[in-house]
């Protein structure tokens, strides 16, 4: 037992080797040791969710989730449990709690047609939930009330990419779909597209970036890119996350679309252009990378990184 002792980020690295050689089992005993000691540590326990997923057991990494989530919702972190409880519901779409907790964050967010069709789901599968029934009643007395006609509520499918990102929803080994009851779709969960929607499908894709959930941010900032205000953040934010995945052709792809996208000021330009130059090395094409990193020298003499590049890449291999 003498490990319990050892401090958190020795038993982080030790978890980490153990998945480096594919030992699943010992890295699930050290997180869980970091998490007797530091039961909020959020950045753990989604690598714990994560490796019982990996290893069949759906179950505990749900739970693992939940409680993530929920301390999302207690610091107010309303994007982040959100995303959570949107990867729960791609795990799992007949959880109706979920749903519930999902609609409460989304009226939270005064996100009124995705609530509701969150409560539409939980009718699907629970036909006579009374709190559905009755959130879903006052809405729509809301509505008739102050609503002019608009496309509120219209469902829009994601674009093809986004949608082949995320995993197809799945039954707990064993288990039957059954007839008579109607599992949402992800397009379902997502919920409505409007400009105030694809602002919160931005967000969502920095939350899921930023919990190394990098094929579902890659979905979210998929679908906020229809947004023209945000399609060059968007970009570029795909672009990093294809960078993150070594899938380099594709960020090369995303930094030359945002460069389309609106006229840069000098510093953006640079920032840009030296992402494009690095997803060009990283893809080894060394002579697109010196054409884009001189092109930074031009604007920034004094970059020394660029400099250090250039010549390491002029030099003879």
């Amino acid at each position: 037992m003498k490990d319990l002792n050892l401090p958190k980020e020795h038993l982080f690295d030790i978890a980490q080797k153990y998945i480096k050689k594919g030992q699943h089992k010992k890295a699930i005993k050290e997180y869980q040791k970091i998490l007797d000691k530091d039961p909020k540590n959020i950045r753990v326990r989604l690598k714990l969710g994560d490796l019982f997923l990996k290893n069949g057991h759906k179950d505990k990494a749900i739970d693992e989730y939940m409680k993530v989530a929920q301390q999302y919702e207690n610091d107010d972190l309303n994007f982040r449990a959100t995303a959570i409880y949107k990867k729960i519901l791609y795990l799992d779409p007949r959880l109706v709690d979920v749903y519930h907790k999902l609609a409460n964050l989304y009226l939270r967010e005064k996100l009124i047609g995705s609530a509701r069709l969150q409560y539409h789901n939980i009718l699907k599968i629970q036909p006579d939930d009374a709190v559905a029934l009755e959130a879903l009643e006052k809405i729509e007395q809301n509505r008739a009330q102050v609503e002019t006609p608009s496309q509120e509520g219209l469902i829009i499918e994601p674009p093809p990419m986004a949608e082949e990102s995320r995993p197809e929803p799945t039954l707990p080994p064993g288990e039957e779909r059954k007839d008579d009851v109607s599992i949402p779709s992800p397009s379902e969960i997502h919920g409505e597209t409007d400009s105030r929607d694809l602002e919160m499908h931005y967000h969502l894709g920095i939350a899921y970036k930023e919990m190394e959930l990098i094929d579902h941010a890659i979905a979210e900032f998929e679908t906020a890119s229809a947004d023209k205000e945000r399609r060059f953040d968007c970009l570029v934010m795909l672009g990093m996350c294809s960078m993150e995945k070594e899938e380099y052709h594709k960020a090369i792809h995303y930094f030359n679309g945002a460069s389309d996208v609106k006229e840069l000021n000098k510093e953006e330009m640079i920032r840009l252009q030296y992402r494009l130059g690095l997803a060009y090395e990283s893809n080894g094409m060394n002579q697109e990378a010196l054409k884009v990193y001189h092109q930074i020298i031009t604007l920034d003499s004094g970059f020394l990184d660029v400099r250090n590049r250039i010549e390491r890449l002029k030099r003879p291999s």
